[in-house]
This record gives C-alpha cells, structure tokens and sequence, in this order.
C-alpha cells in the first residue's frame, strides 16, 4: 500500500520482513493479546474449550455474531453468542504501521493505518476447497489525508521448484497467475500434475464512479470497486 500524506510519499510493504506492528493503532505491539486469532466452525460443538472461541476480540474489530443483540459478546455456552463462521475456518489478527520501529521496508513514515485482516477457507474437495480468502478492513487512523492511494498484492509463490516458474495477468478477469514451466520435479512423486496459482481481487477498493448514473459501471449509484489496473 502506498499514498502521499502531506506531499511525501509513504509506504507500508510486507514481503520478507514487515512494516507494520502486532494491534490496533496506538497499542501496545508486545501485548500478548496482540496476536493471530483461529477459530474453525466446527468448534461450536465444544466451545468451552477452545480459547480463541472464548477470547475472540470483538472490541477490535474481530466478526461475530450478536445473537442477542445486545452488544456484548458472551460466547457460547454462557452465551449466545460465537465468531462468525465465514467460513469453515477463520483466522483473524489487526496490525497498524503507526510505530516507526516496524517500518524496516523503504524506511518511510508511516501512514497512520490501522488493518483489520480476516482470512477464511472452506473444508471442501472441489475448487473453493483450494482457495484461501482474505478480507482486510483498511482504516486511516493517523489523521492525514492519504492522497492518490494504491493497494496492491506481494507474493513470492515457489510453486514447487522456485526456478521454474512464470508469472502473468489476465487484465479481463482482472487476476495474476503463476505457472511452470514444464513438469516440476517437485510434484513428479505425486501423480497429479503441475498445478498453477492464482491471485484475484474478487472485490477491490472503493472508489467514487465515472458516471453514477450508470447501471452497469456503478450499481450502488455512489461507489464502484477498483478491479486489476496494473502488473
């Protein structure tokens, strides 16, 4: 992710190290509350003994579902309320890049960004069985406004033998991919083939629409999400 606060270009890259802290904005990034979260659906049978089920951090973000409705999370069995189950599996965790000690990237100033991350899959044997979903609530938190933004996604997938491998983008369906070149040696043993790889924005940011009036460009008359624009 990368914008201009102030006229000064400001960066927040995670690759093979990070730029962002443990959190939510302005905590203490070595709480031990601050951590990744892990809940999967089939835990409602025993929620008791699960911490995560019990401990699920509602107040900073974490989806759950208020059974009662009064605001409060009080988890199964004492309660009625649970995680929400987006999927079979969910894991959940928010980082920020307000300290500047974590910004070991391109050394910028951080940005003020709070991101909220919730990651999801199903326990299926078809194709959505093999997909990992991620959905991360971005909130400007430093009090700057962040001018001309871009978000974008890093991966270094190794898909088997890292030496072989290709990378390209489909702009129609708005997706980046990875594919061997050959059979890979890797997966020579397994009998199922080289797989491939792929990235998709199935919803991206929001942005204001060309022409709100336009049905197919912008059907919620206010916003439309930002697909695939560059590689």
């Amino acid at each position: 992710m990368g914008a201009t606060v102030n006229g000064q270009i400001r960066t927040i890259v995670g690759d093979y190290t990070q730029d962002m802290g443990p959190g939510p904005y302005g905590g203490d990034p070595l709480a031990a509350v601050h951590r990744i979260y892990k809940v999967n659906k089939s835990m409602l049978d025993d929620p008791a003994s699960h911490d995560d089920f019990q401990n699920w951090p509602t107040d900073w973000g974490a989806p759950w579902v208020d059974a009662d409705g009064d605001g409060v999370y009080t988890p199964l069995p004492a309660g009625p309320d649970h995680p929400e189950f987006i999927g079979d599996q969910v894991i959940w965790f928010v980082s920020n890049d307000g300290d500047i000690a974590y910004k070991l990237n391109f050394g910028t100033d951080p940005m003020g960004v709070e991101i909220q991350t919730t990651m999801f899959g199903y326990d299926r044997i078809d194709a959505i069985g093999d997909m990992l979903f991620v959905k991360q609530l971005v909130i400007n938190k430093g009090g700057d406004d962040l001018v001309d933004t871009y978000m974008g996604l890093w991966s270094d997938p190794d898909l088997g033998y890292a030496g072989d491998d290709f990378v390209g983008c489909n702009v129609d369906l708005g997706m980046g991919y990875v594919w061997n070149d050959g059979a890979d040696s890797q997966y020579d043993n397994l009998d199922i083939g080289t797989p491939a790889a792929g990235y998709d924005f199935f919803q991206g940011p929001k942005v204001p629409c060309d022409d709100p009036t336009d049905p197919v460009e912008c059907p919620a008359q206010v916003q439309k999400c930002l697909e695939h624009t560059s590689w």
